[in-house]
């Protein structure tokens, strides 16, 4: 049998981390979505719409979305096409800045400047990835901290992360 954590001492949220809205392929706007989802009981969501050109790079703002009791993640599903190690990546990328760019044209334009316009590799993930990922390394160097708990709290519940 697993020994799931759920009946050890701590909190725990419920939520959702990979959710589309109408802004991309998904069915509800962003509002209704976020609705749903604080009716059914969850602590937060992430919208991660696709962020690619055909759906005009959506990043909503989540914000204003926010309630007591319900909070929201900026995010977005990135993507990488086909390379040598396979089929297109979906990557998804949680806690984006605010105004975070849509660099992958301007990462595909430099690529095919350097390497010709069919150069298609793991490099050129490398390269794409660094690109998407650059604005958010100041935001990796910092440690999450629970806003509910203390660290002698956590140290005590052998909680070791919180949102």
């Amino acid at each position: 049998m697993i020994d799931l954590p759920f009946n050890r001492p701590g909190r725990f949220w419920r939520g959702n981390l990979h959710t589309h809205s109408d802004r991309s392929d998904g069915a509800l706007s962003p509002e209704e979505t976020a609705s749903h989802y604080r009716e059914a009981g969850y602590d937060f969501l992430a919208l991660t719409d696709h962020f690619r050109p055909e759906y005009g790079f959506p990043l909503t703002d989540p914000r204003p979305l926010r309630t007591s009791g319900f909070t929201t993640l900026l995010g977005a599903e990135l993507h990488a096409p086909r390379t040598e190690a396979g089929p297109q990546w979906h990557i998804i990328a949680v806690g984006l800045p605010i105004g975070f760019p849509p660099s992958a044209a301007k990462a595909d334009r430099n690529w095919r400047v350097r390497h010709g316009p069919q150069a298609r590799s793991s490099a050129w993930l490398t390269w794409r990835l660094r690109c998407f990922l650059q604005p958010m390394q100041k935001a990796w160097t910092r440690p999450m901290r629970s806003r509910s708990t203390t660290p002698s709290q956590r140290a005590s519940t052998g909680a070791t992360a919180g949102i």
